[in-house]
């Protein structure tokens, strides 16, 4: 899947998890995805109402230009600034396997979207994988995947907690919050912000507590709208594991049984056909 369809894709699941309300001109929301290859997108939105727009004086294209032409230069510096940390980081230490780590990190994240679809315009930062993500956040390893197996006769049911590693808005959103407030006062509702986390799998059997669960070509968008007054609320994901033994157990148990009645009912057949014959031969004789 194209990084440009990918994220037309999840827009068009930010558009069905979410009404949005429009007391300003525009709205600015923020979204974090983990992608099925790894990596995690920081997505900030902005959605557009053209009849207020125009009412304050501005053209749709002038505003989209400014929006997107800004935008992408916090996003790059963001970029910047995540690289020059990385060198003054590795100029800090002598440690050899922590300069390996951080050379590993350099490039880590890049800018994603940058594009508009209709009136929503999406930009966003990815990074390469989820340490790169808690290197940049400072989250550490406790905050890492929980794991959970509920045993049952059948199957075990494996839950995973705390996915989301969500972070209070993000870099992105906080930069561009700040420049829309300063230069377009009047013009950007940022008050009710959304935090939206999406988790997307390929594979159906995975299993969510998430707000909205959306299937678009063959992927699986898991979506939780973030409570801002609980950031750190434990997400669920869990899948079935069948389990073998006992599934062969009882299947050895019912062979063993059906073969038990299929002998039994050939016996009775057999016996019943032996009592006719023998019936037969009495009255012969």
């Amino acid at each position: 899947m194209t990084k440009s369809k990918s994220l037309r894709i999840i827009i068009c699941v930010l558009l069905l998890a979410v009404v949005l309300c429009f007391s300003a001109c525009a709205s600015v929301r923020t979204m974090t995805v983990s992608n099925e290859d790894g990596t995690i997108d920081e997505l900030v939105y902005v959605t557009l109402n053209e009849e207020e727009i125009e009412a304050a004086g501005y053209t749709v294209d002038e505003m989209k230009n400014r929006i997107s032409t800004s935008s992408l230069n916090e996003a790059q510096q963001i970029v910047y600034n995540f690289n020059m940390r990385i060198s003054r980081d590795i100029n800090s230490t002598t440690d050899s396997e922590t300069i390996f780590t951080l050379n590993s990190f350099i490039n880590g994240i890049n800018v994603v979207g940058d594009s508009w679809e209709d009136d929503t315009y999406v930009i966003g930062i990815r990074f390469k994988n989820s340490n790169v993500y808690r290197y940049y956040y400072g989250i550490s390893d406790e905050s890492s995947t929980k794991t959970y197996t509920e045993e049952h006769f059948f199957y075990n049911r494996i839950y995973y907690y705390g996915l989301s590693m969500y972070v209070d808005y993000s870099d992105l959103y906080q930069r561009l919050n700040a420049y829309y407030s300063t230069y377009y006062p009047n013009l950007v509702d940022s008050e009710n912000n959304e935090l939206l986390y999406t988790y997307i799998t390929d594979l159906r059997r995975e299993h969510s507590d998430a707000n909205y669960i959306t299937e678009l070509d063959g992927k699986y968008y898991h979506t939780w709208v973030i409570d801002q007054n609980n950031i750190d609320q434990e997400l669920v994901i869990y899948y079935n594991i069948a389990n073998r033994a006992n599934c062969m157990l009882v299947l050895l148990g019912c062979g063993i049984l059906i073969s038990g009645i299929l002998l039994l009912i050939a016996w009775l057949i057999n016996r019943k056909n032996n009592k006719k014959e023998d019936d037969i031969i009495q009255i012969d004789e």
